[in-house]
């Protein structure tokens, strides 16, 4: 089974699945108080081609198990293989303008029953369950804020590149001695030494 609910919950859905490990009619449904008082979904696979239907029970004999005048349920199929019979249906949890019994938000009362043929009458083996459905949240859960800035993917590399080092400058050349003196020299004989003797 599962279990969808709206949001908020006003109302929800009811999927549920009997496999029967054998051939014949199945049943099951919400009941408060056994067999008689419950409104269980029956297929029937002897009705031509089979029939899936919401049904009240007032008593144990079959007169007593009647179909329902609103019949509302969402989807159904059913299925025989040679060993095995299956049953699948979507209700409401609660039907509208009916006084169908409700599939609450909490511990939900089942019955079932199944029979040794196709053939719909007493049943060959019946008993009851409960599912809790307290856990089933109320709404839908929502997602925490964050104040967390959201890092924008980024298609550039890991590792940046690696720059490549420049070439290394080549050392200056030392230029080639000039053979040009600073200054020529001078042949003035003004500027060489004399041994003369100096006047008193």
């Amino acid at each position: 089974y599962s279990v969808v609910l709206e949001d908020p919950p006003h109302n929800g859905i009811f999927c549920a699945r009997l496999r029967y490990a054998s051939l014949g009619w199945v049943g099951v449904g919400r009941s408060d108080s056994g067999m008689v008082g419950s409104e269980p979904t029956i297929y029937k696979p002897e009705d031509g081609s089979g029939s899936v239907l919401k049904y009240s029970i007032s008593n144990r004999n079959e007169a007593g198990i009647i179909p329902m005048a609103q019949q509302t349920l969402l989807s159904s199929s059913f299925s025989q293989t040679a060993t095995t019979t299956t049953m699948e249906y979507v209700k409401l949890l609660k039907e509208y303008g009916s006084p169908e019994l409700e599939i609450v938000n909490g511990v939900n009362s089942f019955v079932y029953g199944v029979g040794s043929s196709n053939t719909f009458g007493y049943h060959f083996a019946r008993g009851g369950f409960t599912l809790n459905l307290a856990l089933v949240p109320t709404s839908s859960p929502t997602m925490k804020p964050t104040n967390s800035p959201t890092k924008a993917p980024s298609n550039a590399p890991t590792d940046g590149p690696t720059a490549t080092p420049p070439a290394p400058s080549p050392r200056p050349t030392a230029g080639s001695p000039s053979t040009t003196p600073t200054k020529a020299p001078t042949n003035d004989p003004t500027r060489n030494p004399t041994n003369a003797p100096s006047k008193s």
